[in-house]
């Protein structure tokens, strides 16, 4: 008997463009309430700290960055006449990591700018997962830039006939 439970702890992400004149605005959806969550607590100060600070050298800023947080239990049990022969449970943290650069219209969401997933400490240490947070958002930064180059030069090639 297999049985997962999957929970999806939190969405976050802000976006720094406005769809209408693509420039940076100054408001953002981060809401700060962490409602005591160590988790929560570290999503929003790493999704904050990335906001004002994520930027390699003269590349662009992402505009959305998301992520997803989910736990993952496994219970399997195996019995044979009414004898149990192995019981395991197993529980595990996953978080996913998308951060888009360009702009509404065209952004790196192409290739290997779809996002990054990393194992995440279970013990709920802040440190620890706010480690792991910038870690995962480091990599997927630079898998953005990768996407964006990748799929501008895709684009480089269609040709449209009218």
């Amino acid at each position: 008997m297999r049985k997962y439970c999957f929970l999806i702890l939190l969405v976050a992400s802000f976006t720094g463009f406005s769809v209408a004149d693509d420039h940076p605005t100054s408001s953002s959806s981060i809401s700060t309430n962490d409602h005591g969550d160590p988790i929560l607590k570290a999503m929003l100060a790493e999704l904050k700290r990335s906001q004002e600070k994520l930027q390699f050298g003269q590349f662009q800023r992402p505009y959305f960055i998301d992520y997803q947080v989910t736990e993952i239990q496994d219970y399997i049990s195996d019995a044979f006449l009414g004898a149990l022969r192995s019981d395991d449970a197993n529980v595990g943290r996953l978080v996913r990591v998308v951060v888009r650069i360009g702009n509404h219209k065209q952004d790196s969401y192409f290739g290997e700018g779809q996002g990054t997933i990393e194992v995440m400490p279970m013990d709920n240490n802040e440190l620890a997962l706010r480690h792991t947070l910038w870690l995962a958002t480091d990599k997927a930064y630079k898998a953005a830039l990768s996407g964006l180059t990748e799929k501008q030069a895709a684009l480089k090639n269609v040709v449209v006939d009218q």
